[in-house]
């Protein structure tokens, strides 16, 4: 059976247990703060969260050894994503936030040691562990982006290895 007949099979499915499947179906669109039938809300309310997770991301920042200005910055629809993350999620996330704004200052983050060549930026600073499993070529780990591009694309300077240095 093709898709197309499982499609219009499960279709006439629907409509047989009188459930709306197209796209007017305005139940679906309903806000948590409105009862089913009114749709006077129709405005989708933000994910709950805990209200203590900027103390707890900031108390793993101080953990953590990250400027606590990456979770003081972050606005309150972003904080919402991170509501179900483990402290351990969490603080890997905290640095690399911290690694972005290294690389956006032009500092090379502190575990980034290993050379490589990247395609669009050419040599740059990363992580050893990402260099382990990039191809060498010419006795240089390459990459078809790296984490600099962006920094690149948006003008910045990048910090370069010395380019007799062998990675």
């Amino acid at each position: 059976m093709s898709w197309r007949n499982r499609l219009a099979e499960r279709r006439d499915i629907s409509k047989r247990a009188g459930r709306l499947t197209d796209k007017t179906d305005k139940r679906a669109f309903v806000s948590s703060v409105s009862d089913s039938e009114s749709h006077s809300e129709n405005i989708a309310a933000p994910p709950a969260t805990r209200p203590d997770l900027r103390a707890h991301l900031l108390a793993l920042a101080a953990a953590a050894q990250v400027d606590p200005h990456h979770v003081h910055r972050m606005l309150d629809p972003d904080l919402a994503d991170y509501a179900g993350l483990s402290d351990a999620q969490l603080t890997i996330c905290l640095r690399m936030m911290a690694d972005t704004a290294d690389r956006n200052a032009g500092r090379v983050p502190a575990g980034d040691t290993a050379a490589m060549h990247c395609i669009h930026c050419g040599p740059v600073y990363i992580h050893p562990d990402i260099a382990a499993v990039l191809p060498v070529v010419y006795g240089w780990p390459r990459g078809l982006g790296c984490p600099w591009c962006f920094v690149r694309r948006a003008g910045g300077s990048i910090p370069r290895p010395p380019a007799t240095e062998s990675p």
